[in-house]
């Protein structure tokens, strides 16, 4: 296997592991040969029993990539990845779906697997360009995308964070837009969080949206990063980093906030943190500001987080500025963990990488 990504594990009750990649050779897992006709990047979940002996492959035959996997007690497994053209989803007895033509964009999915490497659903978040935008002759769409990020399991539903660029019509999702001194449109980025049915990934429902506050803007705004959890009676907790003028949106609210950046050519700009969490009509956050920065091209992160006892986990990566202490500044990428109290919105600790040889 060469040219590997989409790199992710997830254990079953029973000590079983699944382990995902990509793949662009024919190569044999439990003594069955898994194809790779045209040496294409296509996509791969094995499972391990315990012993780590092999069980069996699931494959997305086609440009594809998996993006996030969980699994549950008794071994079903659930994955969100991406795929561009025509795919074809095979699981451990060869049997699946061919997933639709995605043109030259990049659409989501979600699939439910069992324990038994039996592909149960597939759902598929297409995306589509907006079709006013379209009429007016100004935009022209390349590279539209809808890429799952994170996958969570809350009760009888499962829960996944994804970022977009485009219209998802499915979840009801409407992309942002920069307009471009008049002359074009170009996408702004935009991050949400959508749940569907835990027994058959039907039911589809956006559960919050953070986007440029104006839907065409002639500034770039976009969320940088966002994660979530759930705190202990069910509610989802949320984090996310964004510059400029957001608006975080649930089905029954929504919530706006304005981050600092210079009217001039240095680009700079306050990429800020804000967690919290929904309940209900209630959408309670807690921003937590920065200085402004010139990092607009370096990535922040939220690779993971939970929420326990009224206390928000997370950790990831940053730039510049960190949010829970002013003496850390730094010209690169840097590592953090914090925990947030919900109660008090203050940080219980926190702890960024202050030393350049360890940057990431």
């Amino acid at each position: 296997l060469v040219e590997l990504s989409g790199v992710h594990v997830a254990q079953a009750g029973d000590g079983s592991v699944y382990a995902s990649s990509t793949y662009n050779q024919a190569f044999t897992f439990a003594g069955k040969s898994v194809k790779n006709d045209d040496a294409m990047t296509s996509a791969v979940i094995v499972k391990y029993d315990k012993t780590g002996a092999e069980q069996w492959a699931v494959t997305i035959y086609g440009k594809a990539e998996l993006t996030a996997m969980i699994s549950t007690a008794d071994g079903t497994l659930y994955a969100a990845g991406t795929y561009k053209d025509n795919v074809t989803f095979t699981d451990a007895e060869g049997m699946g779906p061919v997933v639709a033509y995605s043109e030259d964009y990049t659409y989501g999915f979600v699939m439910k697997v069992d324990a038994n490497g039996s592909i149960k659903k597939v759902e598929v978040l297409a995306v589509e360009p907006d079709p006013d935008l379209l009429e007016s002759g100004l935009y022209y769409p390349e590279g539209l995308y809808c890429t799952p990020n994170a996958i969570k399991l809350n009760d009888d539903r499962v829960y996944v964070a994804a970022s977009y660029n485009a219209n998802v019509p499915s979840l009801g999702w409407q992309a942002a837009y920069l307009n471009v001194f008049d002359f074009m449109y170009m996408e702004n980025r935009s991050k949400g969080i959508f749940s569907l049915s835990a027994d058959n990934l039907a039911d589809p429902k956006s559960e919050l949206t953070v986007q440029s506050t104006e839907r065409i803007s002639y500034d770039q705004c976009y969320p940088e990063a966002l994660n979530f959890g759930f705190d202990d009676k069910g509610n989802v907790c949320f984090a996310f980093v964004g510059f400029g003028n957001l608006t975080l949106a649930t089905p029954n609210s929504s919530k706006n906030f304005n981050f600092e950046s210079t009217d001039d050519e240095s680009g700079m700009k306050e990429h800020a943190l804000v967690g919290g969490a929904i309940n209900g009509t209630d959408i309670n956050a807690n921003i937590y500001h920065a200085e402004k920065n010139d990092g607009e091209a370096i990535p922040y992160s939220i690779v993971g987080m939970y929420a326990q006892d009224g206390v928000i986990y997370l950790g990831g990566t940053a730039y510049g500025n960190f949010w829970f202490d002013s003496s850390v500044t730094n010209a690169f990428t840097y590592a953090y963990v914090t925990a947030i109290d919900m109660s008090t919105s203050a940080a219980k600790w926190s702890k960024a990488n202050e030393s350049e040889s360890q940057a990431v």
